[in-house]
């Protein structure tokens, strides 16, 4: 179930209607989170900085990882009910300029 684990951030969640919630994603999402990254490269490979062929040879870790808090980078999921139908991830860069 998807939103069995709390989130760390109540104030991160958002009614946008009766059907969705859009929150940051937690590592408990990573199963569901790669099923439809995966998806998405390989449907709109343009939309993305890597490939199919790359993120399909990561391990799961890696995806549970990626989830997890930190200060530069957010993951949010939009979810239908219950089904993640949507994701955007937000990076900050480091560089000094």
């Amino acid at each position: 179930m998807l939103h069995a684990a709390r989130p760390l951030w109540p104030w991160l969640i958002f009614d946008v209607g009766q059907s969705m919630t859009i929150r940051r994603l937690l590592p408990a999402d990573a199963e569901v989170f790669c099923r439809l990254r995966l998806r998405g490269l390989r449907e709109s490979p343009l939309a993305f900085g890597s490939s199919y062929r790359e993120e399909a040879k990561r391990p799961a870790s890696a995806f549970v990882t990626r989830l997890e808090q930190s200060a530069t980078n957010w993951v949010f999921g939009a979810f239908e009910r219950d089904r993640l139908v949507g994701v955007v991830a937000l990076v900050r860069d480091e560089q000094t300029k």
